[in-house]
């Protein structure tokens, strides 16, 4: 999993700074809310 791919395709004109990790939590917290919702499983990465 490229870090650097998924941040450049998403919005390649934000700078590297907190805000980047800040957004990739925001993001994985969906990602795993969603699959959760569609599996029905025990939230393993939390």
């Amino acid at each position: 999993m490229p870090k650097r791919e998924n941040t450049a395709r998403k919005k390649p004109i934000i700078p590297k700074n907190t805000s980047s990790n800040v957004k990739k939590r925001y993001l994985k917290n969906i990602i795993i809310g969603l699959k959760l919702r569609k599996r029905k499983a025990t939230p393993q990465l939390s």
